[in-house]
């Protein structure tokens, strides 16, 4: 619509058919309600949505969310390309079960619980299969995401394929 000034503005319109004795429509009754400014911000979180999507999207790093129970909530394209998933194949999967070697399972689970349950950000190394089976390295960067009440949500965790320099440290060794 626009408004009397020539400005753009968006309108919410309710529309009421109005009827005489018999029946007949004899008029509409239409109320309308500026909603350009919650449009605006709409735009304005979709575009802030966007951007951080993008981020996550194409950092160079893993990126992965993990929920309270385990399971996985996300992981970034390039976690992904590197283990050799499609998002569907891991979403709601246990991320424990299926990427974490069995006998790393009991110090993962000491690390998600300091998140969880004391709020700490961790720092750790532990290794992640990849569909074809090889074992990756990854450098973790931990911290717990809260609800907006303060309960705990999920785990994000950034890590970096430290696989390649381990490997020349131990051979400069």
């Amino acid at each position: 619509n626009i408004a009397r000034d020539g400005r753009r503005i968006w309108m919410r319109w309710s529309n009421k058919a109005i009827l005489d004795e018999a029946g007949r429509l004899a008029g509409i009754l239409s109320i309308g309600s500026d909603i350009t400014a919650r449009k605006h911000a709409e735009d304005q979180l979709r575009r802030e949505r966007d951007f951080t999507t993008n981020l996550i999207e194409s950092s160079p790093t893993f990126i992965v969310m993990i929920e309270a129970d385990g399971r996985t909530r996300m992981m970034n394209r390039t976690m992904l390309a590197a283990l050799g998933y499609d998002p569907v194949e891991v979403i709601g999967k246990s991320y424990a079960d299926t990427f974490v070697p069995r006998s790393e399972h009991a110090a993962l689970d000491a690390v998600f619980n300091r998140m969880r349950l004391f709020g700490e950000m961790t720092v750790n190394e532990n290794h992640v299969r990849t569909r074809d089976g090889r074992e990756l390295l990854i450098e973790w960067h931990g911290c717990p995401v809260r609800r907006e009440d303060g309960g705990f949500d999920c785990i994000l965790g950034i890590g970096v394929d430290v696989t390649a320099r381990k490997k020349a440290e131990e051979e400069l060794q």
